[in-house]
Formats: structure tokens, C-alpha cells, sequence
């Protein structure tokens, strides 16, 4: 029967994640076309509603799977407040994008709770946390080297200008990186530049 059990909180996964995901695709969708919108809402609808009818065969044949979770809330209320309070806070935290601490909170959650509707929404939640932390660092690096790109086409411009002695013209570009440069590479490589261009020009 346990097995049984671990099976239909699986399925309740699944269900209660493409319900939290129905924004997400939503929002996704808005940029395709009206028929396309209409299939995508009946896909998932028609999953939701397979998945449930599924559980419900489940627990016709199996009635000792079925939670009464507002029973179970009842029976240890303050359990049920703590656990509450908890998914709350981490529910703040998401909402907030600080998706890390959110994170903590959950695996909180889920190391407090040992089923029903808490444990279930900390497992989701957790997945939806990773997913977003992986997100948010996937698009970090993608700033991070358009950023070193445009770093260093404004260091080669500076390094053409030198090579064509027009030095004045190189040191405007190599003091323009040095106050926008965030990368210590670029900040060795303007004041290495100005040095060149300032003794070329016996500034020294």
C-alpha cells in the first residue's frame, strides 16, 4: 500500500505542477496565434482532468490512499500552523524572486512535513526554485560575456586608434573603459593602454 501511496503523491506532483505552470504557458503562448493558444489550453486541460479522473478510479479501488487533509489539519492544529507559516514565508520569498532562500524554506518544509498537502507543495516548489535559480544564472552568464564582448570591442577600437598613432583619439576610449569596465582585465588593459598613448605623447 505504501508504494500505492508514493505512486498517487507522484501523480498529485504532476497535476498541481501544470496547474502552477498554467501562467508560466500562458504567458508564453500570448506571442502565438489564437488556435494555437486553444490547443495549448485543451492539451494541458485535458491532462489535468485525465490525471484526476485516473486518481479518482485509484481511490475507488484503493480507499485508504485518499488524505483528508483538513482533518488531518484539525487533529493537530498546531502542526498545521507551523507548517503554514512556513510555506508562507517561503511563498513570500519566491514571489520576491529571492528564489535561494525560498529554496531553504522549502527543503524546511519538506523536512518538516511527512505528507500531505505541505509536502506536496514543497516538492513542487523546490523543483520550480532550481529551475528558476538555474534560470537566472543561465541568463548572468549570457549578460556577463555580452558584456565582455562589448568591453573589448571598445578596448580594440582604443588598441586601433594607438596602432594608427592617433593617440589622443586612444586615450578618450581607454578612459571611457576604465570608468565603465567592470572586469579587472579591461581596467589593466586601459591604464596599460594610457600609459602607451601618454608617453607616445611625452606626457611623462
Amino acid at each position: 500500500m505504501k508504494d500505492y501511496q508514493n505512486f498517487d503523491f507522484k501523480l498529485g506532483e504532476v497535476a498541481q505542477f501544470l496547474s502552477n505552470c498554467a501562467g508560466e504557458f500562458r504567458d508564453f503562448t500570448a506571442k502565438f496565434d489564437e488556435q494555437w493558444q486553444k490547443e495549448y489550453r485543451h492539451i494541458i486541460g485535458k491532462t489535468v482532468y485525465e490525471i484526476t479522473e485516473f486518481r479518482t478510479k485509484l481511490y475507488e479501488k484503493y480507499p485508504n490512499l485518499t488524505h483528508d487533509f483538513v482533518k488531518e489539519n484539525k487533529e493537530n492544529r498546531e502542526r498545521a500552523d507551523m507548517l503554514g507559516k512556513i510555506n508562507t514565508e517561503a511563498q513570500i520569498l519566491f514571489h520576491a524572486k529571492d528564489f535561494a532562500k525560498a529554496k531553504e524554506k522549502f527543503e524546511e518544509l519538506l523536512q518538516k512535513s511527512e505528507f500531505g498537502y505541505y509536502k506536496l507543495e514543497a516538492e513542487i516548489m523546490l523543483y520550480e526554485c532550481e529551475h528558476r535559480i538555474k534560470k537566472d544564472l543561465d541568463e548572468m552568464k549570457i549578460k556577463t560575456y555580452q558584456t565582455y564582448e562589448k568591453l573589448d570591442k571598445i578596448y580594440q577600437k582604443g588598441l586601433k586608434f594607438e596602432n594608427e598613432k592617433e593617440f589622443t583619439k586612444a586615450i578618450e576610449i581607454y578612459e571611457n573603459l576604465l570608468k565603465t569596465s567592470k572586469f579587472s582585465e579591461f581596467e589593466n588593459k586601459a591604464m596599460a593602454g594610457l600609459y602607451r598613448c601618454e608617453k607616445a605623447l611625452n606626457l611623462y
